[in-house]
């Protein structure tokens, strides 16, 4: 079964574990990536929807390293709508912002993490290129962020002793997808990819560089092909 993902975001929720009297050490999950996300925008209807499974990792600052936490690649489905959209676009080059979102995400069937867009904050989307004397060069990258609202989590179902590791219910979504490079108008044109990369980080004032999020969906490709193939 061919598997493509989508996903999206976040809430806050303080967690502790005791077993047997002892204490136990939560797995406080700070930032979410998911590879292989179905990403489709509709411009009749001024929607932009992500939907899918493909793979979810899990990241925590108290593992000591930038490796996940924890992977799962198997009944994943991640699922967001976006609409209010306003076309920004200019100059041959694509820009979007969206008002309104409602995501979520759920891993072996158990919904762990959703919300909506955050009071009073737009979602932008666009397209990276580069303008040399004037000429855009496009490069088919569309790059998204924004602040969401985590209206609930529910990690400690999947496995005891995680949550989110959030203190104001506030989260940043990215998003990176490719699409066809002539794609310059959310007015008058539409587009629909499975390669896409989305992230969620529980502060929501983190704003990785580019390069970063570039290396880290890379990786991601890289494990999409290996098993496709």
């Amino acid at each position: 079964m061919k598997k493509v993902l989508s996903s999206v975001v976040v809430l806050a929720m303080m967690c502790s574990a005791a077993s047997a009297g002892i204490n136990l050490q939560s797995i406080r999950i700070d930032s979410l990536q998911a590879d292989g996300v179905y990403a489709e925008y509709d411009h009749e209807t001024s929607t932009l929807t992500w939907s899918g499974g493909a793979s979810v990792s899990l990241y925590s600052s108290n593992n000591g390293s930038g490796d996940p936490v924890m992977v799962f690649d198997e009944d994943v489905t991640v699922s967001s709508v976006f609409t209010m959209m306003t076309d920004l676009s200019s100059g041959g080059a694509a820009k979007a912002q969206f008002a309104a979102i409602d995501w979520s995400v759920s891993i072996n069937e158990i919904q762990v993490i959703w919300g909506t867009h955050g009071a009073g904050q737009l979602f932008v989307e666009e397209e990276q290129y580069e303008d040399v004397g004037g000429f855009i060069f496009d490069s088919g990258i569309l790059w998204g962020s924004g602040v969401v609202d985590v209206v609930g989590c529910a990690f400690s179902d999947l496995v005891p002793d995680m949550c989110w590791d959030d203190d104001n219910g506030d989260a940043r979504l990215k998003s990176l997808v490719l699409v066809d490079p002539d794609f310059d108008s959310y007015s008058t044109q539409s587009y629909n990819t499975f390669i896409s990369t989305i992230w969620l980080f529980a502060d929501e004032t983190v704003i990785p560089e580019p390069a970063t999020m570039a290396l880290l969906a890379l990786g991601g490709l890289a494990v999409l092909r290996g098993k496709r193939r």
